[in-house]
């Protein structure tokens, strides 16, 4: 008796693997476009897309990468839409750079060590991009894909102020500032919100000031005027006296 032919078995078999190769090639491929990195890489991740690391939410879990290692203190974080770059040390003054990706995996490569100021991510204000890219889209009419990253120090001599450079438009559009939660969008080099207050205060005291001096200038000349005429009319020593008492500067 004849056994099972071969030839219809290693077909089914290499349908089977076919059909295998096949699922796992289409589930690497579906993985891949989805894979938050593989977006990044292939720059689908743009202004305040979804997996964008500028949006609150992701910048916010980013952050608390930051938290859970080991250099907590933050001296500079940079956001782009692809990738946080944070500039951290520990207490003892070891620096790391970090690279976070949207996928929140973390980079690390080392930095030497330095006592630079630094603070807790508490300090960065995860609204601050959002809210000044928006600002920026308002003034320029640029879209928020034209973002190219926004970065944020800390010194202990200056309040902390985000830089956020454009990859797209003229030049005079292209470099931006804003206060620490992304408020009072300028130019680099123009006066804050809050300067030009005090600058205008400080104005508005100075003209007072002067006022008062002119008008005070102004109530000296009429009395010496007046005291002179008296003065003038005063028949004796007692008469000059009671011109002086009459009139006192």
């Amino acid at each position: 008796m004849d056994g099972p032919r071969e030839g219809p078995l290693i077909l089914l078999f290499l349908i089977a693997t076919i059909a295998a190769s096949a699922f796992v090639l289409h589930s690497a491929e579906a993985d891949a476009v989805k894979d938050p990195k593989e977006k990044a890489a292939r720059g689908e991740i743009s202004g305040l897309s979804e997996l964008s690391m500028v949006r609150p939410e992701n910048l916010r879990k980013a952050l608390a990468k930051v938290d859970a290692g080991k250099y907590p203190l933050i001296m500079n974080v940079r956001v782009a839409p692809d990738r946080v770059n944070v500039f951290v040390r520990d207490k003892d003054g070891y620096r790391k750079y970090l690279q976070i990706d949207p996928a929140f995996g973390v980079q690390t490569n080392d930095a030497n060590v330095g006592e630079d100021y630094a603070v807790h991510s508490e300090s960065v204000n995860v609204d601050g991009p959002q809210r000044m890219l928006k600002a920026v889209v308002a003034k320029t009419g640029l879209t928020p894909a034209a973002l190219d990253y926004a970065s944020l120090s800390f010194s202990e001599n200056s309040k902390p102020t985000w830089y956020m450079a454009m990859k797209t438009g003229p030049a005079r559009v292209r470099q931006w500032i804003a206060e620490a939660d992304g408020s009072d969008v300028r130019r680099p080099g123009e006066l804050s919100s809050a300067d030009k207050k005090k600058q205008a205060d400080t104005a508005r005291e100075t003209a007072r000031i002067q006022r008062e001096a002119r008008r005070r200038v102004r109530h000296i000349q009429a009395v010496i005027k007046r005291r002179n005429r008296c003065l003038q009319r005063a028949g004796d020593a007692q008469a000059a006296a009671k011109c002086i008492e009459r009139f006192p500067l």
